[in-house]
Protein backbone atom coordinates (compact mmCIF):
# COMPACT_ATOMS: atom_id res chain seq x y z
CA UNK A 1 0.00 0.00 0.00
CA UNK A 2 3.17 2.60 1.12
CA UNK A 3 4.53 2.23 -3.05
CA UNK A 4 0.97 2.92 -4.51
CA UNK A 5 -0.08 5.98 -5.08
CA UNK A 6 -4.09 6.05 -3.72
CA UNK A 7 -5.82 7.89 -2.00
CA UNK A 8 -8.69 6.32 -0.87
CA UNK A 9 -8.82 2.97 0.98
CA UNK A 10 -12.58 1.18 0.88
CA UNK A 11 -13.75 -1.00 3.22
CA UNK A 12 -15.94 -3.91 2.05
CA UNK A 13 -19.32 -3.85 2.79
CA UNK A 14 -18.85 -7.41 4.13
CA UNK A 15 -17.49 -5.76 7.09
CA UNK A 16 -19.85 -2.90 6.78
CA UNK A 17 -22.62 -5.11 6.96
CA UNK A 18 -21.59 -7.03 10.33
CA UNK A 19 -19.99 -3.42 12.04
CA UNK A 20 -23.58 -3.66 14.32
CA UNK A 21 -22.41 -6.36 15.91
CA UNK A 22 -19.32 -7.30 18.43
CA UNK A 23 -16.63 -8.72 17.11
CA UNK A 24 -14.54 -9.37 14.24
CA UNK A 25 -15.65 -6.73 11.41
CA UNK A 26 -15.41 -3.97 13.51
CA UNK A 27 -11.82 -4.64 14.49
CA UNK A 28 -11.60 -4.74 10.54
CA UNK A 29 -12.86 -1.46 10.01
CA UNK A 30 -11.65 -0.09 13.03
CA UNK A 31 -7.49 -1.33 11.68
CA UNK A 32 -7.96 -0.23 8.12
CA UNK A 33 -9.35 2.95 8.95
CA UNK A 34 -6.19 3.32 10.85
CA UNK A 35 -3.88 2.08 8.50
CA UNK A 36 -4.93 4.71 5.93
CA UNK A 37 -5.01 7.65 8.10
CA UNK A 38 -1.19 6.09 8.83
CA UNK A 39 -0.22 5.98 4.91
CA UNK A 40 -2.28 9.42 4.36
CA UNK A 41 -5.24 8.41 2.85
CA UNK A 42 -8.78 8.68 3.35
CA UNK A 43 -11.10 5.16 4.39
CA UNK A 44 -13.84 4.82 2.80
CA UNK A 45 -17.42 2.44 4.11
CA UNK A 46 -19.05 0.79 1.50
CA UNK A 47 -22.44 -0.71 1.49
CA UNK A 48 -23.33 1.23 4.47
CA UNK A 49 -27.56 0.67 4.31
CA UNK A 50 -28.61 1.90 8.08
CA UNK A 51 -28.29 4.94 9.71
CA UNK A 52 -26.67 2.76 12.35
CA UNK A 53 -23.98 1.31 10.41
CA UNK A 54 -23.32 5.17 9.58
CA UNK A 55 -22.73 6.74 13.26
CA UNK A 56 -20.41 3.80 13.93
CA UNK A 57 -18.18 4.68 10.90
CA UNK A 58 -18.46 7.98 12.24
CA UNK A 59 -17.57 7.51 15.70
CA UNK A 60 -15.00 5.16 14.35
CA UNK A 61 -13.30 7.68 11.85
CA UNK A 62 -13.79 6.35 8.54
CA UNK A 63 -13.72 9.74 6.04
CA UNK A 64 -16.58 8.89 3.76
CA UNK A 65 -18.96 6.54 3.14
CA UNK A 66 -21.78 5.29 0.17
CA UNK A 67 -24.56 2.97 0.00
CA UNK A 68 -28.13 2.45 -0.54
CA UNK A 69 -28.45 4.82 2.84
CA UNK A 70 -27.43 7.96 0.61
CA UNK A 71 -28.97 6.81 -2.56
CA UNK A 72 -30.00 3.73 -4.63
CA UNK A 73 -28.01 3.37 -7.92
CA UNK A 74 -29.54 4.71 -11.24
CA UNK A 75 -28.63 5.34 -14.66
CA UNK A 76 -26.17 8.56 -15.26
CA UNK A 77 -28.87 10.10 -17.12
CA UNK A 78 -31.42 10.03 -14.55
CA UNK A 79 -28.77 11.65 -11.72
CA UNK A 80 -27.35 14.25 -13.72
CA UNK A 81 -31.32 14.94 -14.14
CA UNK A 82 -32.71 15.09 -10.50
CA UNK A 83 -29.28 16.63 -8.90
CA UNK A 84 -30.02 20.17 -10.62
Amino acid sequence: LRNLKVDYLKIDGSFIRGIDQPGLSEAVVRSITEIAHLLGMRAVGEQVETEQQLELLQTIGVDYAQGYYFQRPQPIAEFFATSD
